[in-house]
């Protein structure tokens, strides 16, 4: 995997309670094997389930906008919380699923695209075949270089997620906002070892070897940056098994603004996502209203939580990652 220049961002301990709320986490582990899950979990491997990361004969799309076959891989990413609130740290996971196929909208019918610094963009089958860079109704043009490609349905998510996870700084500059045209009037890429350090990406002949099951070079990233920190969410959802603890995919890197981290949380806040907030009753004005709350600190609550309609979830803006009953690694 091509990278720049990581940054370790510097910014509590739990018990066999369940959590909603922010806060920082590293990372133990990614596509674990068996023996190497046994570790990070401190069990014997005979308890754990074999780990299956790659399913065949997925429904894609190919660039023309066709339907197709293809193989789903699975990024498990396996985290683990730094606060010091309980007796046993939260060990929990993030998964990413990705499809050999490209990312088209469903209702714009515009592709996905990425480039080497990990921005993306939407663009039109022209604008891809001239390597245009999009603009959008303001008059902005969208903050992606001309070497761009077709992302893999799902990519996006996780390249973001490495770029918070290890710091790696935005290529781009802006300054000068105006608050009359909703732009910023100065935006220049930066030049030269300054930009090389912003690069993160995965060739498309390494997603081949991921997609045949080889992990090495995702399992690498984490060699000598176990404490690399990221901010993310956690949330309770409901099982056949009972409440268990998840996390969103809407992670931040670990020095996120005040702006950045309410931002992610009016998102979810909303009916879709009940598993990140909590709901309780106050009384204004002698009328009793419903106040929502995420806290800034991971917080032992006892929710009741509603199941989430999966048909509500816009396939651009998911980030729930719950992990089902069955996805649990014993």
């Amino acid at each position: 995997m091509n990278i720049g220049q990581t940054n370790k961002v510097e910014e509590r301990v739990f018990g066999d309670n369940l959590y909603v709320g922010c806060d920082s986490f590293t990372v133990l582990g990614i596509n674990p094997t068996k023996e190497e899950l046994a570790k990070i979990f401190n069990t014997n491997p005979e308890r754990l389930k074999e780990q299956t990361y790659i399913q065949d004969n997925v429904k894609t799309m190919n660039s023309k906008g066709e339907e197709s076959q293809g193989k789903e891989l699975t990024i498990k990413v396996y985290i683990k919380s730094v606060s010091n609130a309980g007796k046993s740290p939260m060990i929990n996971s993030i998964s990413f699923k990705i499809k050999e196929g490209v990312f088209i909208g469903s209702k714009t019918g515009k592709h996905q695209v990425i480039d080497k610094y990990g921005q993306t963009a939407w663009v039109t089958e022209d604008e891809f075949k001239n390597k245009a860079i999009p603009v959008y109704e303001n008059g902005s043009k969208s903050n992606i270089s001309k070497d761009y490609r077709h992302t893999y349905y799902g990519e996006a998510e996780f390249i973001n997620f490495v770029k918070a996870w290890l710091g790696i700084e935005n290529p781009i500059i802006k300054d000068d906002y105006d608050n009359n045209e909703k732009k910023y009037k100065i935006i220049k890429w930066k030049e030269g070892e300054d930009l090389e350090a912003c690069k993160v990406n995965i060739p498309i002949e390494e997603w081949k070897q991921l997609f045949n099951g080889n992990f090495k070079s995702i399992k690498e990233l984490v060699d000598g940056r176990e404490q690399f920190k990221f901010k993310a969410f956690a949330g309770i959802s409901n099982g056949e098994k009972g409440s268990f603890q998840t996390i969103s995919k809407n992670v931040l890197r670990n020095d996120a603004s005040s702006f950045a981290l309410n931002k992610v949380k009016k998102e979810l806040m909303q009916d879709t996502y009940t598993q990140f907030y909590y709901e309780y009753e106050i009384e204004e004005n002698g009328e009793k209203k419903k106040v929502r709350e995420i806290p800034n600190f991971l917080k032992n609550v006892k929710i009741d939580i509603k199941p989430t309609d999966e048909n509500q979830i816009d396939e651009v803006n998911d980030t729930d990652t719950s992990i089902k009953s069955d996805d649990l690694p014993f």
